[in-house]
């Protein structure tokens, strides 16, 4: 899969803002139908398999999210491949005030831009993660649209804090807008990347192969 880089502006600023703290569906389980039934449809999902430790209901996977787009889909590119440091061999730059989080460096220029080069941001664009913690009213309290602290994934349209966030941004405060998380979004971005080594040193050496 060919993936294209940033361009090369290091003045550039990325604010990544969506929603988390909502239970998202991330995968299925299928069972294979017999008989007649299965003649078009040979697959139906398997609503007997669950497990709440797991977040597992119904056949259905659940993880955080803003309720449509799994956390790995929100938040992965700006917690990694757009922040790792890319000249140490892998992995991101702590913050000095917030040891053991990676990608929170912020201490001064020169470090914040270093951290931020990337192959897939060669200009070492500044990106900062701004996540709003799903807080819905219910309908009853006004909460139709699930009111102003809303990270669904449609309705944080309505949210307050981001719309001020967005406002501060266009306007040329981005520089005032603090980074927060408040998921496992480094934790998963840290699981992709050992999965992957994983996955490269398992594939076959071509020139023992061809040996």
């Amino acid at each position: 899969m060919a993936t294209s880089p940033l361009p090369r502006a290091p003045g550039l600023q990325i604010f990544c803002m969506y929603g988390v703290g909502k239970p998202t569906e991330r995968a299925y389980h299928y069972v294979r139908r017999a008989g007649p039934a299965g003649a078009d449809r040979p697959y139906a999902l398997d609503a007997r398999v669950t497990k709440r430790s797991d977040d597992l209901y119904g056949g259905v996977a659940l993880t955080d999210g803003d309720g449509s787009i799994p956390l790995v889909s929100l938040g992965y590119v700006c917690a990694d491949a757009w922040r790792r440091n890319a000249d140490d061999g892998g992995g991101s730059v702590p913050d000095d005030g917030d040891k053991g989080v990676p990608g929170r460096n912020r201490t001064s220029s020169s470090k914040r831009i270093a951290s931020f080069v990337t192959e897939l941001n060669p200009g070492g664009s500044v990106v900062k993660i701004r996540e709003y913690p799903h807080r819905a009213l219910g309908v009853w309290n006004g909460g139709l649209q699930e009111g102003p602290g809303s990270g669904d994934h449609v309705n944080i349209m309505g949210n307050h804090e981001m719309i001020r966030d967005v406002v501060e941004a266009v306007t040329g405060h981005g520089g005032e807008i603090e980074e927060r998380v408040h998921s496992g979004v480094f934790e998963l971005a840290a699981n992709v990347e050992r999965l992957r080594e994983a996955r490269e040193k398992k594939k076959p050496d071509p020139a023992r192969a061809g040996g």
